[in-house]
């Protein structure tokens, strides 16, 4: 299957912000279906197409997964359905500023990161924007912040004695 990305909006005819109803009614039901119980999100994998789509609690869609034997574009360029360090060379392309994080190659500014999946086989994932603030504002708790006192804290915790 051949998609065609637009970063932020989603992938083929998959939207963010689709229902699981609505995407269903695209692709046909799931090849496979699970429930994630830490979080109640959904996600369903349509195996053939190489298409993996996360919905949150609500049912929404708010990641998409690509993989094999998918191909894909963004803004022309090729990143998977290549070799894979052109499909790196092609993210770092569209974004310069995408930095090498747990073994993926992450552009916060496109959503986009590039991986490994189970199978060892590059795989493209996908945030909705919803998603990317919600890790972003995660990520910033986690940060370490200066109190009143001068004294670093982590987490909002106690300043040291």
């Amino acid at each position: 299957m051949r998609y065609t990305v637009q970063p932020g909006v989603g992938a083929g005819a998959i939207r963010f912000g689709m229902s699981i109803e609505e995407i269903h009614k695209r692709l046909g039901a799931p090849d496979e279906e699970g429930v994630w119980e830490t979080t109640g999100e959904r996600q369903d994998w349509w195996e053939d197409d190489g298409l993996s789509v996360l919905y949150d609690a609500a049912g929404v869609c708010v990641e998409i997964a690509l993989y094999p034997p998918a191909t894909v574009r963004v803004d022309g360029r090729r990143l998977l359905g290549v070799p894979d360090a052109e499909a790196l060379a092609a993210l770092r392309e569209l974004d310069p500023d995408a930095e090498q994080e747990d073994g993926m190659l992450v552009s916060s500014q496109l959503g986009i990161a590039l991986t490994r999946n189970d199978d060892d086989e590059l795989e493209m994932l996908m945030l909705a924007p919803s998603r990317i603030e919600e890790q972003t504002a995660g990520a910033a708790e986690d940060a370490e912040d200066v109190d009143e006192t001068g004294a670093t804290t982590r987490n909002g915790g106690d300043s040291p004695a």
